[in-house]
């Protein structure tokens, strides 16, 4: 049984076979540099630790990378365990936890866990360029200019070896590099002289130079043992040798056509037997063992993919199989051996590279050759064999394009290539002629393509060639060559951005405004399916793509509504977006696989998709994309099963089986650790790290090291960014965070306790099963939470409870007296309330019998007629009257200032006028008990904020005080305003008196309520105090923010000083003098003015009335009882009536009866004045009409603003009575008559409004009233005279008639009683600042608010 092979098998596999052959052709590099963090460009040595960092040697310091950032290591004066020079030769990896590094001045020991270098000191100075270890440990040093060194580290044994004047042993001193062979044998490249060869065993040195041995040229910079022992040396000058140690020959491969680009080889590695790479000055070449030929990589400035430099000094391959080249001017490269499965083509401007970078077509012309449109590179050929391009026009018969912007390619069945342009129309080249058939636009023309811009072109199963333009569709004709454009379904004006047919044979139109446009094939119906938000709709109107799948779904490719399947059965969409694990918005293109999987080109990479399982696989620029956005409609399936992905910096090309994306299985290193957000050295003081955190088993922390962050890395190179990342924090986390790439961890406020912290690390976010690293940490507790402190707990615990035990008895005993205390001070309390209670009872009591002896007893002493000894007992009499009076006020005043009710009222006070007319008062003392009483200032005049009152009775308690106990004099003296320490002004005044002074015991108890002094001679001259005085003195002072001091010297003198804040004062004169002149001008202008009358028997109340409400700018008319003031109101126009209650002939309440009830002054404010304090009295004036009732004595300001109150209140009703137009005239009082006499005399008005005629004696006549009477009575309640009075009533029921729109405005005129139309507009505008017309208008608008 045997198998036939077709044709196309058979090219197919050709094909495969030469994919494989070429993979590695294409070395696609990554660039890591000082922009990335290294330390310097320049990079002699590459290793690899075995945790997985890589560390490269730069002339700048070592440098360790974790596939994301750098952290290197420098030398630091500062540091004496830092690296002892920056020029970095080589590196050694000695074993698991050091680093030997070859340096220009020695070498240089890394310890890695403990983070510090270590000087090599037998070798110190020398310049090392390589290091090497043998199998049985030996490390052989190679130097600059002392030859080399064997070290025995277990012996400590170090052996040099010299170039010496016979040729048997090292022939020179200079030494650039060492390997070791499978024999064990040591090669050493030296700089001048050859290359040695070292028996290790017996030291023998055999020596190969150009002359005895074929080498091609004594200046060795590198020297390579291959995976079979074969020997390959790098010169300066002549190229790459191979020794071939079983013929003893020498093959040597110089600069030449298919050999190596050039002689200068400084680095040599193998990474498998067919293979090896070379490190030149003119970048890396690759040589086929088999074949003999090399392949050069080399910088390409257009390139960002290629090289970084050329000259390559070192050459390591990683335990993952990548590869990092390290160069002199470019940093380091990245490169995976084993290519990407992802082929990827992009401009480099060589020789038979791709032209244009933005691909936007495919088109395959016969198996492995396609054509390629660009969008800014025109069109190209592409050899998928060997990988050349050709820029058309390639063939001097090849006609030019329209146009470079390439949009589509179709092949048609003659064998033409159908080109669609933007702008350009449509080109149609015939591959055997060579010439360009053009169709463009043409408006005059119906039968042209509608549109210069060709998006698509496809051909159905009927032959039919359907063309859509950026706007319309376009059926070609072959027979005519024109074209026929469809309009239905507004598809001659859409865009039509993709034409696709499925297995039913059904045409599909992706417009790219308006949705997707299907003709069904057997009843030519046309569907049309557009994005409505309605469930089972399209995500998006803008369709770039689609793809029929064979299993009734049509896959759909949207611009910013992502993938979207429909349902060819039900025409239901489902869309696929970041749930789907698909998270790209744009579809660019969807193509099948031989194994029915779907791949998505988006603009977030590319996309594999399972629909039957949901798996997605996602691809980007890290797996060797052209970029992460690719293009539209720049998808194309191979006859192979090859697929093509254009996108705007070149295209891939992959066979899907070959595409395989396995999970990482390596352990995360952790690559720091913070505190507080900042990095913990091992070497800080404090620092919980022994060993950096790379090592560290375990982390102790203490209490209050509360933000602790973990930095991890995967230490994979393959495609560090796509590494996802999961972490736990077991003991404080329930479950996996799974943290994308986010490589750090935090976590604060942890609790104290013993805790793991876990982390792992996938490149398949559906698959976790990987190795799992862990560091253990332990937060300790508090102090107030170890063992040390509970141990003092219970210390203190036991001590605690003896000592409250020892409390509790002791607070037994004194319980009592507490108690004793208690009712000790409760007694003393309720004696003291009992003592108050009955002295301000008892004060209110005198008060009465008290002013009925004095005041008989001041009409006694006004008769002059009495006989002298009787004249002094009335004297007497009379003195302790007013001391009597003094003592009542003063008991009533401390009480009232004890219960808070008392209350300061500071006014500007002149305070040496205040203190001299208190000197005045006692000054008649002085000859009573013959002392002398002086007064003295240090200020003319003193303006303080003070109350007067206050002051006069802290002043008065204070003489009372000194008089009493003065022997010889009594002075008062009042100090300048000074400052004290807290930068506020005090003034001072002093009371001075000889007396019999204080005793220091008691002194601190003088101001203390009823506390009297009653040791020795006090006992008499204190017989008749109350221990009172001083305390209201105190008090009264303290109310002003002020104090009162005292200081006493016995038997020499007491003085009392008052001292009080002061702020200084600035007296307005000018309003002294204005006060002066207001009544003359105040006369001069009083026809203007509102009139008070006073109705008052006393003369003096008069004129301070009179005076005061002058000075208000009130106009005063004064009458001295009831009957007086009735004849006054005859006369004059009153606005209120000021009245004392008890009067002669006719008192207050008779007036005020007379006034209310009378028609002509009802409407007169009445304020009654009395003495009569009670409630009786009181309701008694209300009930007789008055306005308000103020008992004596009162606050004058109380009084003016009442008045003031009464008359602003009616001008206010007044003012609104004439300024609205609906407001009534009864609204203007509150008074019964007055609301009557309005009434009547508004239904007068109105019963005669259209009287013309109506006079103002004819309403006196009907309201019983001289005309006199009414014009005041009117004038006093509304503020108008009659006729004014009639007007405005006739001009408010104007008002109410325009609101019925039943009459024209003339007709209300008329009928309000006004003759001509003008006037009553005139009137009616100057009343309410409305014409009658503009009224109306206002309220229409009010009422379509409404």
């Amino acid at each position: 049984m045997y198998f036939k092979i077709k044709p196309n098998f058979l090219l197919i596999l050709i094909c495969c076979l030469a994919f494989v052959a070429k993979a590695q052709d294409q070395i696609v590099f990554r660039n890591y540099s000082v922009a990335d963090g290294l330390r310097s460009n320049t990079v002699w040595s590459i290793t690899q630790d075995d945790q997985g960092y890589m560390w490269f040697g730069t002339k700048n310091g070592i440098s360790r990378f974790d596939g994301y950032q750098f952290k290197s290591y420098q030398f630091d004066k500062q540091n004496k365990n830092s690296l002892s020079d920056n020029f970095i030769h080589s590196i050694l990896k000695f074993d698991d936890e050091t680093f030997w590094l070859g340096t220009e001045s020695g070498v240089s020991i890394l310890n890695l866990k403990k983070e510090s270098f270590q000087d090599f000191k037998p070798l110190k100075n020398n310049l090392v360029f390589d290091i090497v270890r043998d199998s049985k440990g030996i490390v052989w040093i190679a130097t600059k200019s002392n030859g080399l060194y064997r070290y025995n580290p277990k012996t400590k044994e170090l052996k040099n070896f010299k170039a010496t004047s016979q040729n048997s042993g090292l022939s020179s001193n200079q030494i650039r590099k060492l390997a070791l062979d499978k024999s064990g044998n040591l090669w050493i490249a030296t700089f001048g002289n050859g290359l040695d060869k070292l028996n290790t065993s017996n030291f023998k040195f055999k020596n190969f130079r150009t002359e005895n041995s074929g080498l091609s040229n004594n200046f060795i910079l590198t020297v390579y043992s291959d995976l079979d022992g074969n020997i390959w040396t790098g010169t300066l000058t002549g190229g790459l040798d191979f020794y071939n140690q079983k013929n003893n020959t020498f093959k040597i491969y110089n600069k030449g056509k298919n050999s190596i680009n050039d002689d200068i080889v400084r680095s040599i590695y193998q990474p498998k037997r067919d293979k090896l790479y070379i490190g030149t000055e003119k970048g890396l070449n690759v040589l086929n063992i088999a074949t003999g030929e090399f392949k050069a990589f080399t910088n390409q400035i257009s390139n960002p993919l290629s090289i970084s430099d050329n000259a390559v000094y070192s050459i390591f391959h990683d335990r993952e199989g990548g590869v990092w080249v390290g160069t002199f001017f470019g940093g380091v490269n990245y490169f995976q051996e084993k290519g990407s499965e992802f082929e990827l083509y992009y401009p480099t401007q060589e020789p038979k590279s791709l032209f244009g970078s933005a691909v936007s077509s495919f088109l395959e012309d016969k198996p492995g050759y396609f054509w390629v449109g660009t969008e800014d590179g025109g069109l190209n050929y592409f050899n998928s064999f060997d990988k050349t391009f050709k820029h058309y026009p390639f063939d001097s018969k090849q006609q030019n394009l329209s146009y470079h912007n390439i949009h589509t390619l179709f092949k048609d069945n003659e064998g033409n290539i159908w080109i669609g342009t933007f702008t350009g129309g449509l080109n149609i080249y015939n591959p055997k002629t060579g010439k360009v058939t053009q169709y463009k636009n043409d408006p005059k023309n119906p039968k042209s393509i509608s549109n210069n811009s060709i998006y698509s072109i496809y051909q159905d199963l009927g032959g039919n060639i359907w063309v859509g333009t950026v706007k319309g569709l376009n059926l070609f004709n072959k027979e005519t060559k024109d074209f026929t454009r469809i309009k239905e379904m507004g598809l001659a004006v859409n865009c039509i951005y993709s034409i696709y047919e499925d297995a039913a044979q059904n045409m599909w139109f992706g417009t790219y405004d308006s949705g997707i446009i299907g003709r069904n094939k057997e009843s030519g119906d046309w569907l049309h399916f557009f994005a409505d938000g309605k469930e089972g709709s399209i995500s998006s109107n803008k369709v770039i793509s689609m793809l029929d799948d064979y299993q009734g779904n049509l896959w759909v490719g949207t611009d910013g509504g992502g993938l979207n399947k429909l349902d060819l059965r039900t025409h239901k969409f489902s869309a696929f977006d970041s749930r789907s694990d698909i998270n790209a918005n744009v579809i660019y293109g969807i193509l099948q696989d031989n194994r029915h999987n779907l791949w998505i080109s988006t603009n977030d990479g590319l996309y594999s998709f399972q629909p039957s399982s949901k798996i997605v696989k996602h691809f980007t620029n890290w797996d060797y994309l052209q970029s992460r956005q690719f293009n539209y409609s720049a998808a194309y399936k191979a006859s192979d099963g090859k697929l093509y992905f254009g996108g705007i910096r070149g295209f891939n090309a992959f066979y899907p089986d070959s595409i395989t994306k396995s999970n990482i299985k390596t352990n995360v290193a952790f690559t720091n650790f913070q505190l507080f957000n900042q990095d913990v050295k091992v070497n800080d003081e404090d620092s919980p790290l022994k060993s950096p955190i790379g090592f560290a088993e375990s982390i102790k922390l203490s209490n209050n090291q509360s933000v602790i962050s973990f930095e991890y890395a995967a230490l994979s190179y393959v495609a560090p960014r796509k590494i996802l990342y999961a972490y736990k924090l077991d003991g404080f986390d329930k479950n996996w965070n799974y943290v994308g790439d986010q490589r750090k961890a935090t976590f604060t406020n942890l609790p104290p306790g013993d805790y793991t912290f876990q982390v792992k690390a996938s490149t398949d976010e559906h698959n976790w099963d990987v190795p799992i690293s862990k560091i253990s940490v332990t937060v300790k507790p508090p102090f107030y939470s170890s063992l040390f402190a509970l141990f003092i707990y219970i210390i203190f615990t036991i001590a605690g409870f003896i000592a409250i035990r020892k409390y509790l008895t002791n607070k037994a005993l004194k319980r009592n007296e507490i108690k004793l205390e208690r009712l000790k001070v409760e007694k003393e309390k309720e004696f003291y309330n009992q003592k108050i209670e009955f002295f301000t009872a008892m004060a209110h009591e005198i008060r009465t019998p008290l002013s009925l002896i004095t005041a008989p007893l001041e009409k006694l002493l006004e008769i002059k007629k009495w006989e002298p000894m009787i004249q002094k007992q009335l004297n007497v009499m009379d003195e302790n009257s007013n001391r009597l009076l003094t003592l009542v006020n003063q008991l009533l005043d401390f009480r009232r200032v004890e219960s808070d009710i008392y209350e300061i009222h500071k006014e500007e006070v002149d305070l040496v006028s205040l203190i001299q007319s208190i000197y005045s008062r006692f000054s008649a003392i002085q000859y009573q008990k013959g002392v002398k009483f002086t007064l003295s200032t240090k200020v003319s005049s003193l303006i303080i904020k003070a109350d007067p009152e206050a002051l006069t009775k802290i002043f008065n308690n204070l003489l009372i005080n000194a008089f009493k106990f003065t022997r010889t004099k009594v002075k008062i003296s009042i100090q300048e305003p000074y400052e004290e320490d807290d930068k506020q002004q005090y003034f001072k005044v002093n009371i001075e008196d000889d007396g019999i002074g204080i005793p220091e015991s008691v002194i601190g108890h003088i101001f203390t309520k009823f506390f009297k002094v009653s040791d020795g001679t006090h006992q008499f001259n204190n017989l008749g105090g109350t221990g009172i005085g001083l305390a209201l003195a105190k008090s009264l002072t303290e109310r002003h923010s002020g104090r009162l001091d005292v200081t006493s010297v016995q038997n020499v003198n007491t003085v009392f000083s008052v001292i009080i804040p002061y702020t200084e004062q600035v007296l307005d004169l000018s309003k002294v003098e204005a006060d002066e002149t207001i009544l003359v001008i105040e006369e001069e202008e009083s026809n203007d003015k509102q009139t008070v009358m006073i109705v008052e028997d006393d003369e003096s109340l008069i004129d301070f009335y009179n005076h005061s409400l002058h000075q208000d700018g009130y106009k005063v008319i004064m009458a001295g009882n009831g009957l007086e003031a009735l004849k006054l109101l005859k006369e004059n126009n009153i606005d209120l009536i000021l009245s004392d209650v008890m009067m002669p002939e006719m008192d207050g309440i008779e007036l005020c009866k007379n006034v209310k009830n009378s028609i002509d002054y009802s409407h007169i404010p009445l304020i009654l004045l009395t003495a009569r304090a009670n409630s009786e009295s009181e309701i008694e004036g209300i009930e007789n009409g008055a306005d308000a009732y103020i008992t004596k004595p009162f606050k004058w300001k109380h009084v003016t603003a009442m008045i003031k109150n009464l008359m602003d209140s009616h001008a206010r009703l007044k003012e609104k009575f004439t300024d609205q137009p609906f407001i009534k005239a009864d609204s203007l009082t509150n008074n019964t008559k007055d609301k009557k006499f309005l009434e009547k005399i508004t239904e007068i008005i109105e019963n005669r409004i259209m009287d013309p005629q109506l006079s103002v004696e004819e309403l006196s006549k009907e309201v019983a009233m001289s005309r006199s009477s009414l014009h005041k009575k009117l004038k006093s309640l509304s503020g108008h005279v009659p006729n004014e009075f009639i007007r405005l009533v006739r001009l408010k029921h104007a008002a109410m008639l325009l609101l019925t729109n039943d009459y024209n405005i003339s007709e209300i005129g008329y009928m309000v009683g006004f003759n001509s139309h003008s006037y009553f507009s005139k009137c009616f505008y100057n009343q309410f600042k409305l014409t009658p017309s503009e009224f109306l208008e206002q309220d229409n608008k009010a009422e379509i608010l409404e």
